[in-house]
């Protein structure tokens, strides 16, 4: 009975095809067609030159998205850092812009959560996004605070004119 939905699967590429699959599987088990809604992918963005500081932008936000994952999807090392996520959220924390279980996710989890890393880093995978047709839209989703906040002003200035403007 959805015109859309909203993707808050992760920015991989294998995430967007499993939450794709879901989403035809709905639509074939509802007796619509294939590509009958509006698809939005949402995701997590930091934007710096330096990519060690963008992908602790999005730390926070994929570490709420992971507290809320099934750690048996998980395999290996994913798993174990998923599990200690798991007990180590601290829920007094979680609006918090770099809470202490932020620092409990792994570089490889914010890679496939979330776009991260230097302009043309992050133009190229939101351009792949873009790129699938079965994607109508990115929604971009920073971890910033109250729009009097200079960080918040710095970063739009900056993803319009490194990223928007080259897209």
């Amino acid at each position: 009975m959805a015109d859309g939905i909203i993707l808050l699967q992760g920015a991989a590429p294998d995430l967007i095809e499993k939450a794709m699959g879901l989403v035809d599987q709905g639509l074939r088990e509802a007796g619509r067609a294939p590509g009958s809604v509006q698809t939005t992918a949402w995701i997590y963005v930091g934007l710096d030159r330096d990519g060690q500081r963008a992908q602790d932008q999005v730390r926070a936000r994929v570490a709420a998205v992971l507290r809320m994952m099934d750690s048996s999807q998980f395999e290996d090392q994913d798993r174990e850092a998923v599990e200690r996520l798991h007990h180590g959220y601290d829920m007094f924390a979680h609006a918090q812009t770099m809470p202490p279980h932020a620092t409990l996710v792994p570089e490889r989890l914010i890679r496939r959560y979330a776009v991260a890393g230097t302009p043309d880093e992050v133009r190229i995978r939101i351009a792949e996004l873009l790129a699938d047709p079965r994607i109508h839209r990115v929604v971009v989703s920073p971890q910033i605070g109250a729009p009097d906040q200079p960080f918040t002003h710095d970063f739009i200035r900056h993803f319009g004119e490194a990223v928007l403007a080259r897209l």
